[in-house]
Parts: C-alpha cells; sequence; structure tokens
C-alpha cells in the first residue's frame, strides 16, 4: 500500500479439503517498510470458526521487524469430518490520518506442526 487509512483485509475458506482431525493455522504475510509512517495504533488479527469462540490476536506494526515478510496467526482451528466455512480478518481503522509503508502479501492456511 502506498497510502491509506484504514486496513481491513479479509477472507473465507471452505475447509471440504482439509483433513478431518488435523490441526491448522491461519497467517496473514505482511512485510512493513522502514519507511513505515503512522502505523502507530494496534492492529488486530481475528479468525472465526463455527462452533468455536472468536480468535483474536492484537498487536503492533511498530514492533515488527522491518524490511522482513512476517507472519501474523489469526489462530488455530480443528478440521471437521462436516463441511464449515472459516473467516479470517486482519484490520487496523484509523480515520483521517494517511498511513505508509505496509505491504499484505495475504493469508495462508496450513497445518500446525
Amino acid at each position: 500500500m502506498k497510502r491509506c487509512y484504514y486496513l481491513e483485509v479479509c477472507g473465507k475458506f471452505d475447509t471440504k479439503e482439509l483433513i478431518y482431525g488435523t490441526r491448522y493455522e491461519v497467517v496473514f504475510v505482511v512485510r512493513v517498510e522502514d519507511t513505515m509512517t503512522r502505523w502507530n495504533n494496534p492492529a488486530t488479527a481475528q479468525l472465526m470458526v463455527p462452533d468455536n469462540s472468536l480468535q483474536e490476536r492484537e498487536f503492533q506494526f511498530i514492533d515488527l521487524i522491518k524490511n522482513e515478510w512476517i507472519e501474523i496467526q489469526a489462530g488455530v482451528f480443528d478440521a471437521q469430518p462436516h463441511k464449515e466455512k472459516i473467516a479470517f480478518f486482519l484490520y487496523q481503522h484509523q480515520s483521517n490520518i494517511r498511513m505508509t509503508g505496509l505491504l499484505v502479501k495475504g493469508a495462508i492456511i496450513r497445518p500446525v506442526e
């Protein structure tokens, strides 16, 4: 992102292709440039899984290592035998202040080792 006033990344995934009984994690891949400005407010990563409580992690972009791709975990879940839809979010809402220097590559869903 060259410039933005807020961040909101979200996705949904149908778990029918996952292996039942396996624990998975959802991570967002981001990069904070050394030219980053005004990302001082807390950001939130969330994972919503049906029949489970909302998993939520709050963090600061300014605390992350600069100029490297970093993974931010939204949460973990166990694949069920029936089809489910999970939803995941990465956001920081801040109005009237233009922010710069954050790249979001995407989200990864993978087995936990």
